[in-house]
Parts: C-alpha cells; structure tokens; sequence
C-alpha cells in the first residue's frame, strides 16, 4: 500500500454522499472520497431500507493532481451510531489496533465462503465470526441438486444452474435472498461469470453457452459444439475456456466478456485447463495432453503422459501443467514452454483436485486424509520435486469426488482445504510447501456436508481507475456511519448513513431468539413443542405473526427447517423433530436481523 501524501494546513477531505445535506467530517489529507449510494437495479437511493442490500459506491482522487491514487487499500465498516460512539478517528485507530470492529457493525473487509452442501442446501459462511455460536449469516434450501454453480464477487451474487428445470436462480451473499434469474435454457449445467457481472451458462441441449449481462438482460448465445458443454476458469482469473464433447472449445476474457480463440482438438476432450494465453487439454483416452496458445489455436504440440490422467490443472502463472487422476496416484507434470514431461511424481494416495498460491501447489487427496503442499521452485527436469504432507483429517470414503473442496483464499497467499466428514475446513499457509507447518487455522462448516466451497471478498475492490464498490446490507434501523480508512497516516473519513424502518415499523433494533421446550427438556426422535420469543435487549417481544427457521446441528450433517406460527394463547409455536441427541443452531431464515439460539437434545 503506498502512504497518502498530505498537502498541508489549506488541505481537507472533500466528501459528498448522493443524499442532500450529507457532509463528512474534515481531515487533512491531499485525497477526496465522494460516496454514492445505489439499490440493486442501479438507482440512486437516499436512504437505504432496512435488511434491503445495496450497492456503495467510493471514488478516490488525488487533490492535488487531479488524478486517482494508484495501488490503494480501502478497508471500510458501517457502525450504528448512539450516545457514547466513539469518534470516527478514534474507531478507526481502534480497527487499526485489533483489527476488529464493533459486534453490531456491518464487516465490509475480507471473504465470505459459498458452501454448497450435498443435500442441496447451501450456506454463507464468514469466517471471522467463527468463534461464536453460528457463522453462517444467510442460508437457502432448493429442491434439486444445482448442476452448476458460480459465485460474482462483484455483486455479491451466487448463481445455480438446474438442468432439468431450465434455468438458473441467483442467491445474494449479502442476505441469502433468492431469486429467479434465467428460464427456459436448454438443460443448463454449468456457470461462468464475467469481471463485469456478465453470466455464461453452458446448455447441454444446444452445445453453446447464453449469455446475459449483469442485469439479467439476455444477450446473443455463443456457440459452442456439440453435445455436453464444461467451463473452467482460468488460474489467473483473466478467461474462462469453455468446450464441448466433440472436442470443440472457445476461450473468453473476462474483462472484456469476448471471445478470444476457438479450438478444434480433433477428438473428445474430458479436461481442460488454462491460464493466461495457455491452454492444455487432456484427450479422450486420457493417456495425452494437447498444449495450445490462444495467438495460435489451431497449432498445437501433443505430450505424452506418465499416467492415465481424469483432470488437468495449469498454475496461475502458465509454467507447468499437473495431468492427475481420482483413481491413480501418478501426477504427470508438464512444462508447458517446452512441452515436455518434467515429472511423474508418485503420491501416496488417489488426487482429486488442485490450487495454486504464488509459491506453492496444493493436491487433495481422494479421502481427504491430508493435501500435499508442493514447492514450486523445487520443480526441475530429473530432480524430484519437494512434498510436504499437511494431514486435515482421517481418511474417509475414497469417492474421488472432492473437487470443489480445495480453494485459493483469494486475495490472500492461503488456500481453504474442507475435510467433508469433519465439517471442517482447513487454512493452509505456503509455508507449509517449504516446511512441515501443520494448519493452525480452522473455519466450521455448518448445515450439511460440503460438496464445493467458492470464495468471495466482499472488500471493497477497484472497478475502474479511482472507483471502488462493495455490497453491504443494514439489519438495524436509525443512523449509521460508514467509516472508510486507507491505513496509518493516510485518509480516515466517515459518512453518514440513514437506515429506513425506525420509527414507522417500531421494532426493536435489537432482537435476540429464545427457544423453550413447551414440556420438560427435548428428546432426538420425539416430535415436540417448542415456543420461540424473540425479543430486545430490554425483553420487548417482537410482534411476528411467524418465523421461519433452520435448526443445522453442530455434530453432525443434518438440516431442518420449522415454522413457529401464533397458537391459541398467542406464543410463537413450532412442532420440531430432531433426529439425534446433540447440540443444534437455531437461527431465523436468512432475510430475518435475529441473533440465534442453541438446543440441547438428550436421548
């Protein structure tokens, strides 16, 4: 991060908000920051509604020479605002000291996990609440298993496709709220998502990918070939390569959201993979790799493999290729400047999946035993290269299917590996590539097994030169503040926000969930009463006529979901059924501001 320059005593922050009157307070410092508020259809708002995402807008410009600040680190949170709040300058020193923020404030800093679990279910989880009672700030429940699935960071948006439906749904990270996005596709099962927000669904049925912008609008179809149709996304973020059955493929940048190269292998293709202008594809018969370059797609050089290989893997920055497969334990490495074998490196177990660091290359293990941490730059012609092996749990069913379970932590040199059974998921440092680090950070995974994890930094991030969004949505209602600091002795400024739903729907700011079994305490396989209060923090009720819940339990895979209604003496009721004794979350549905409870179950 480069330090802000000050430009003396004449100097001060200029801020402005979108809303009349709004002002911030005065700081020296040579930058000005204008705030903009907009909903999610892109219209300017005032005041944001209560529980309602919303879209915050920062541009950043150098006073001084008119032009926007290069290479800037926007941390920023909006906190409620009371008798006793703490000066801006003095909350951000605060988040500078302990590098955490108010419990009530809303977190606009680091990742969210998108958890898609077998069952269907899926789950937002943020990490840094991983120490209290549930994680997960929203939740959702579809009736079929998603085909396809893909997360927009810009948006805050995670999209599913469904094949035998025909379309897909869009779920916001911010909330959990669902919608419908796309209908009528022809069996859709695959996703990609472009830097502007732009989304690409594969069809099955046609052998192409639909196209639609970032508002939903659909845009002309891109053909593919024929038959099936996969997408991967590039190690290096900047394309996505789709291809066919038929061994046809076309390559796409992100950035631009246009085509850049077609392919025609020749024959089927059942793996694919790339990274800046390369691209390796893995034949029909899985015994060679087709190396190819997007300048010149129709030439290509074919390298024989070590191994019978499933899948095929690039590193982001287009060096070497790893042809793996779930049921063998040889893992061919490839230069791919010279396309040439470099390595067949045998390993103790099946590898399922890869992900890459700057400095270090991660292989999951079919039973999710443990991932073996590569070093790179160990890497050479005739010389093994150095693994190191990071346990993550006890073996479990080697099903060849965790695909999805091992992630780069993006934009930090970790990556996130989930031992499903544990319902745990594992920080893994690129120190431990060099040394025997064994993981020291942990995330809980809560609401069913993990089938695939996708990652999302809700920071904000640089759109354009000087301008910089986020997503953020208020529970409470009343004044708020968003505090915005570029680090010590750069700029600290706050904005204020005001947040519909105070004063006309009179609710408590604060509520809190009160579960109480109606007879005696709960027993696991017994259908029983339990009444639901939700309440203030001076013990007001809360006047719902009903609130939906997910009851996840936290020692093992198991989801419900209750409605507690009005009974005759007018207490919020649920009929519930827990399936074994233990400990269970209760937490209102995602779009509801509640704090949750916990249950005890005996036997």
């Amino acid at each position: 991060m480069r330090r802000l320059r000050h430009a003396g005593r004449a100097a001060a922050i200029l801020a402005a908000l979108s809303c009349a009157g709004a002002h911030a307070d005065t700081f020296q410092s040579s930058l000005t920051a204008t705030v903009s508020l907009t909903d999610g259809q892109g219209n300017t708002i005032e005041r944001p509604e209560r529980g309602s995402p919303f879209r915050i807008g920062v541009v950043l410009m150098d006073a001084v020479t008119g032009t926007p600040p290069k290479g800037m680190l926007l941390q920023a949170w909006i906190r409620p605002l009371g008798d006793g709040a703490m000066s801006c300058q003095d909350a951000a020193r605060a988040f500078r000291v302990t590098r955490s923020i108010a419990e009530d404030s809303v977190d606009l800093n680091g990742i969210v996990l998108a958890q898609l679990n077998r069952d269907g279910s899926f789950g937002i989880v943020d990490p840094k609440l991983n120490l209290r009672s549930s994680n997960m700030i929203g939740a959702a429940r579809f009736d079929a298993q998603p085909d396809g699935f893909a997360v927009d960071p810009r948006s805050q948006t995670a999209y599913f496709a469904f094949a035998d439906t025909g379309t897909v749904e869009a779920v916001s990270l911010v909330d959990g709220a669902r919608k419908p996005f796309a209908k009528d596709l022809h069996r859709p099962t695959d996703i990609a998502v472009g830097r502007e927000g732009d989304v690409w669904v594969a069809q099955a049925g046609t052998g192409g990918l639909a196209h639609f912008s970032n508002r939903g609008e659909r845009l002309p179809d891109v053909g593919v070939g024929s038959g099936g149709v996969a997408i991967v996304e590039a190690s290096d973020g900047s394309t996505f390569f789709a291809y066919a059955a038929d061994g046809s493929g076309v390559l796409v940048d992100r950035a631009a959201g246009q085509e850049r190269a077609r392919v025609h292998s020749g024959q089927g293709i059942t793996s694919a993979a790339t990274a800046g202008a390369a691209l390796v594809l893995l034949e029909r018969d899985g015994m060679r790799a087709q190396i190819r370059f997007a300048d010149a797609p129709k030439s290509s050089q074919s390298v024989p493999l070590a191994g019978s290989a499933a899948r095929v893997a690039i590193d982001p920055s287009g060096t070497y290729a790893f042809a793996f497969s779930g049921s063998g334990n040889i893992v061919t490495i490839v230069d791919i400047a010279t396309a040439q074998v470099v390595q067949a490196v045998s390993v103790d177990g099946a590898v399922t999946d890869m992900a890459f660091t700057d400095r270090a290359v991660y292989l999951m293990l079919a039973d999710q035993s443990a991932v073996l941490a590569i070093d790179p730059a160990t890497i050479a012609l005739g010389r093994a290269p150095s693994i190191r092996r990071v346990p993550i749990g006890v073996a479990g069913a080697d099903t060849g299917t965790t695909k999805g379970l091992l992630v780069p932590l993006l934009p930090s040199r970790t990556v996130l590996a989930v031992n499903a059974e544990s319902y745990t998921g594992f920080i893994l440092h690129e120190e431990m590539a060099i040394g025997d680090v064994p993981p020291m950070d942990s995330v809980r995974l809560r609401g069913g097994v993990p089938m695939a994890i996708k990652v999302a930094d809700r920071s904000f991030r640089e759109v354009s030169p000087g301008r910089y969004e986020t997503f953020a949505r208020i529970a409470r209602p009343g004044q708020h503040e968003l505090v915005l600091t570029t680090g010590i002795a750069g700029m600290t400024v706050c904005f204020p926000i005001r947040v519909e739903g105070a004063a006309s729907e009179g609710r408590p700011a604060k509520l809190t969930l009160r579960v109480t079994p109606a007879a005696g305490g709960l027993r696991a396989g017994v259908r029983q009463t339990v009444f639901v209060d939700v309440v203030d923090d001076k013990g007001r009720a809360y006047s719902a006529e009903s609130v939906e819940l997910i009851v996840p339990s936290l020692s093992f895979s198991w989801t419900g979901r209750f409605i507690a209604r009005r009974d005759g003496g007018g207490r919020l009721a649920a009929e519930i059924l827990l399936p074994r004794a233990g400990t269970y979350a209760v937490q209102p549905s995602a779009n509801q501001a509640i704090a949750p409870a916990t249950l005890e179950v005996g036997s």
